[in-house]
């Protein structure tokens, strides 16, 4: 069994597994934590499963800026960054309502990577994901999606591709759901 380093090493793309991705691996770990503030911050509503995703987000970003020179356990920095993802997140809802969720922010284009060799290698690992995602996706699903992570929002994604608001809004709220089912499945 590996440890949070090893997987986190393989999540940025400086080392290798045997497995396909490593992320959702590491996803898998901090599954339990993340459902729980899910729970406490979803209190009742009907947005639980789009708090998990932002915890993934922000599961995803602590994979990218954690720095182990600072003496912190990686566990509790992504247990941060997931917890403050989420409270971003729910805040967001409590101001604005429901169609928030789908306009959030996108994720930085850029890791704390120090080295080009990293930079290579978390391109390449990237560029597998991204395949994968091809598979599992429909055409217009990763469209939208790409376009979504690239920091368009739906209104902007819509008036791009010729189609409705609500169209790209479903086609992202399955793309979502079709992520987290193939998370779960790992």
């Amino acid at each position: 069994m590996l440890d949070n380093g090893a997987v986190l090493d393989c999540a940025k793309g400086t080392e290798t597994l045997s497995e396909k991705c490593a992320f959702p691996k590491l996803a898998s770990r901090f599954h339990p934590q993340m459902s729980a503030f899910a729970r406490k911050y979803a209190s009742g509503s009907n947005y639980y499963e789009d708090l998990m995703q932002e915890g993934l987000l922000g599961l995803y970003k602590a994979v990218l800026f954690f720095d182990s020179g600072r003496g912190v356990p990686f566990s509790a920095f992504a247990l941060l960054c997931i917890r403050r993802q989420m409270i971003t997140a729910a805040l967001r809802y409590q101001r604005y309502g429901s169609d928030v969720l789908m306009e959030t922010e996108a994720l930085p284009e850029h890791s704390l990577l120090e080295d080009p060799e990293s930079a290579l290698l978390s391109k390449e690992a990237f560029s597998l994901t991204l395949e994968r995602l091809k598979e599992c996706l429909s055409g217009y699903e990763y469209e939208v999606l790409s376009r979504f992570l690239k920091g368009d929002g739906c209104a902007r994604i819509a008036e791009d591709l010729g189609k409705n608001v609500k169209s790209v809004s479903n086609a992202l709220a399955r793309s979502r759901k079709k992520l987290a089912k193939g998370l779960k499945a790992f």
